[in-house]
């Protein structure tokens, strides 16, 4: 897996969850840069709620288990109401993931010998998989957390072609999703920019550095879609997701098309890691759940300027993609920005700027304080 040294502060998901969906319930929020240590062992028995918990009746049990879970079952009900929210939170934390992998394997082992090419084996086993661990996983909250961040960072093999003839590719990528979903954005959006399904989906795999022979020029769809969809969003924000106003009442733009061309020029020379006549005869799918790999050859060496910043020329693909990612992470839209999305995907379609606020505050810290007190995140 790629791995990134980066100079600028991390912003966590895990706070930002917790402040997304306590936040909505009422919990209360105070600075804390402490990170906690959950129990990795069977948690003991959950202690009382406190007046005005998530979990004090019933009925909000049932409300807050459904914005953080695929659901309550009657058991949950009957376990949780009464008990501490914050509780719940920090046992969640220590839930092993569960992965979409094996149990893809698992249904490649039960399909095996089947008529067709693919020994029975379909992109439909990914959507099985899925729905095996939204009904009956033991780690809901990172499922649903998951499944949040995947309607943001989309992947789609709806479309057919190679994501529907190599399904391991998908399923790969909503593990990344999964294993990143306590963790850190900056992260997760380098493990996304590698994974192979997402090179495919948005066209950079294969992407080429311009030839002014023939007029080729890098493709722009991935520079495109990571700001617009999966950062910093087409317009300026204040912290609370209100747009920013020039003197004239006018908003501003996060980009322009220059910085799109300068920013496509850091996405050329990602390549599958095995030569795509190779990758699309292995029925095991190999090269496409491991990351990307770059060619030299076909990485752009001229300097390459986006969002006020500049690679010099001859920077290699690595450098440059680890230098573009932290310029992006760094931007003050980033944090509002997903922040409200994942409010919108998990508690409240149109949240107030105060909550919007509180939310980014949360992400930007890197650090929540659950309502019983317990400090969560490394800051």
């Amino acid at each position: 897996m790629q791995t990134t040294a980066s100079r600028t502060p991390f912003i966590a998901l895990l706070p930002i969850l917790l402040s997304v969906l306590l936040v909505a319930c009422g919990g209360s929020s105070s600075p804390g840069s402490l990170s906690s240590t959950p129990p990795v062992a069977a948690p003991p028995p959950l202690p009382p709620a406190a007046p005005g918990s998530a979990f004090e009746t019933r009925n909000s049990t049932a409300r807050f288990l459904t914005q953080a879970t695929f659901g309550p079952t009657p058991s949950d009900l009957d376990s949780l109401t009464g008990t501490s929210a914050s509780a719940w939170f920090v046992n969640e934390l220590a839930r092993p993931a569960s992965l979409i992998t094996p149990e893809f394997d698992r249904y490649r082992q039960m399909q095996s010998g089947g008529a067709d090419e693919q020994t029975g084996f379909s992109a439909e086993t990914a959507t099985f998989a899925f729905w095996t661990h939204a009904v009956a996983g033991n780690d809901q909250l990172r499922q649903r957390a998951a499944f949040a961040l995947s309607e943001i960072l989309v992947v789609s093999n709806g479309g057919g072609e190679v994501l529907s003839d190599i399904p391991e590719a998908v399923a790969w990528y909503q593990d990344i999703l999964r294993r990143n979903a306590f963790g850190n954005y900056r992260t997760l959006l380098e493990e996304v920019t590698f994974a192979p399904a997402m090179g495919w989906y948005l066209t950079y795999m294969g992407n080429m550095k311009a030839d002014p022979a023939t007029g080729r020029m890098p493709d722009e769809n991935y520079a495109r879609e990571i700001l617009q969809l999966f950062s910093i969003g087409l317009l300026e924000l204040n912290r609370d997701g209100t747009q920013r106003l020039a003197a004239d009442g006018q908003p501003i733009e996060t980009y322009t098309n220059a910085d799109i061309t300068g920013l496509a020029k850091v996405f050329t020379g990602l390549e599958i890691a095995e030569p795509y006549e190779e990758s699309i005869e292995d029925t095991s799918g190999a090269s496409w759940q491991i990351p990307m790999r770059s060619v030299a050859e076909n990485h752009s060496d001229a300097a390459k300027r986006f969002l006020g910043t500049t690679i010099p020329e001859f920077t290699d693909a690595q450098t440059s993609i680890t230098q573009a990612l932290d310029t992006i992470f760094a931007h003050p839209n980033v944090a509002p920005f997903i922040g409200r999305q994942l409010i919108q995907r998990m508690t409240a379609s149109a949240p107030s700027p105060a909550y919007v606020e509180r939310v980014a505050a949360s992400f930007e810290a890197g650090s929540y304080t659950l309502p019983d007190g317990t400090p969560v995140g490394t800051g």
